[in-house]
């Protein structure tokens, strides 16, 4: 019995992303500038405001309009031990005590923000930049990536499309050079869900539904060397009932598949 190979075709997402996670669950901490006793907020579920400064004007006591902020934040204490800090520049407005507004953030992990707050949280169109080069470009909801944006790798590799809760989420394009693919279709949580089409350097294509990130469902793969399989997959491998045919169009093998392998049908 003959073996149809085929090539997985998982374009990994979550290569390409340590996301920053919305911030359905946040919580406020507040400090003082001790020179000024001026009050600046922080909103986040990871971190919590344990010191800060602000140069520029204040309302009702809380920072106020267009200034310059210097934080430290601490992550909770685990195991007895201090939770790791992190320290943030904020170049740009604040209203009732959080950044509103456009604002330029630094960390001193390297990473940088630039685009919109609301409230505390980026809402709105901003541009995220790791320090290992990766660099997110779009919209913002919540404190997380929603809406529509593009996230690109120093290799080459980006994701263009659909965004929710920060992981691809709708329709949109995935480009990953290493492993010479490309897939346009659903992304549901990072992973191909639904239909869409994934195109290898070698001229391989598949057609059709997938499910975790995985051929799964109905459609048609087309392989470098003209053969046409179309029917059904599971798992990423050829599974259910199908039709191999060669490059001009006869057909080779119609009936059941087993993971890649003729099951039980008809071979011509």
């Amino acid at each position: 019995m003959k073996t149809v190979k085929t090539l997985c075709a998982l374009f990994i997402v979550t290569a390409l992303l340590a996301c920053a996670a919305p911030a359905l669950w946040a919580s406020e901490s507040w400090a003082t500038d001790p020179d000024t006793g001026c009050k600046i907020g922080w909103v986040s579920q990871t971190y919590s405001l344990v010191k800060a400064s602000w140069t520029g004007p204040e309302t009702d006591g809380k920072a106020e309009g267009n200034g310059v902020a210097t934080l430290t934040l601490r992550k909770p204490a685990t195991r007895g031990q201090q939770g790791e800090e992190l320290q943030i520049t904020a170049d740009g407005t604040m209203h009732a005590g959080k950044l509103d507004g456009k604002v330029s953030l630094k960390y001193s992990s390297g990473a940088s923000y630039e685009g919109d707050y609301k409230m505390g949280v980026r809402d709105g169109k901003g541009i995220y930049k790791w320090v290992d080069g990766r660099v997110y470009d779009g919209d913002w909801q919540n404190d997380g990536m929603s809406g529509k944006g593009i996230v690109k790798l120093p290799d080459g590799s980006y994701y263009d499309g659909e965004w929710k809760n920060s992981w691809p989420n709708g329709h949109g394009i995935g480009v990953y050079p290493s492993a010479g693919l490309t897939f346009e279709g659903e992304f549901k949580d990072g992973k191909r869900e639904g239909k869409g089409t994934t195109k290898w350097r070698n001229g391989q294509t598949y057609e059709g539904e997938a499910k975790g990130g995985l051929m799964h469902g109905k459609g048609i793969l087309k392989y470098a060397n003209g053969h046409v399989y179309e029917g059904e997959f599971s798992n990423d491998k050829i599974n259910g009932y199908g039709t191999l045919k060669d490059a001009s169009g006869k057909v080779i093998y119609e009936g059941q598949w087993k993971d890649n392998r003729y099951a039980s049908g008809e071979q011509m």
